[in-house]
């Protein structure tokens, strides 16, 4: 872009990498974020998290494992959201197992899933018709030491069961 006379401030960079992502031109958004690092942008958690999306969708795990390779080598520490986006997209593709990796991942680095989070893998229990793991999993959500803060059941919890 910048070669075209144009100059992009990071706003701009991100709405392009967002707007390409949801038209499902998730190659032409990783350009994008490209060029946009080349320019001296720094690539945060949205953009990361929205590309992975996007691959996610477009089944390309070696994609998806690439760029969660690369968040983990820069100063750019995957939050619950990253972890939710990729246990929702291991689900979704039919490898729940995978989910349990990320899930551990998080405990490891003391990242606190959130109710988003435990709202996947309580549906996909329901989904599996596993409802006693599915109750386990609510059960430690209420229990949770981390209750009070992110991950308090909501009205959506009591939906999914």
């Amino acid at each position: 872009m910048h070669d075209r006379g144009v100059s992009c401030t990071g706003h701009l960079w991100k709405s392009l990498v967002l707007s390409y992502c949801k038209r499902g031109l998730v190659e032409e958004a990783e350009l994008l974020s490209t060029e946009m690092e080349s320019q001296g942008f720094f690539l945060d958690k949205i953009i990361y998290t929205t590309l992975i999306n996007g691959y996610c969708k477009k089944k390309k795990l070696k994609m998806v494992m690439r760029l969660f390779m690369k968040i983990l080598k820069k100063d750019c520490e995957p939050d619950s959201y990253i972890y939710s986006t990729l246990i929702h997209s291991f689900v979704n593709l039919g490898l729940p197992d995978k989910r349990w990796i990320f899930h551990n991942q998080m405990v490891e680095r003391e990242i606190k899933p959130d109710t988003v989070t435990y709202h996947i893998m309580i549906r996909k229990y329901c989904k599996d018709k596993k409802f006693d793991c599915a109750l386990m999993l609510l059960d430690s959500m209420y229990i949770s030491e981390w209750y009070s803060s992110n991950c308090a059941p909501t009205s959506n919890t009591s939906e999914i069961t």
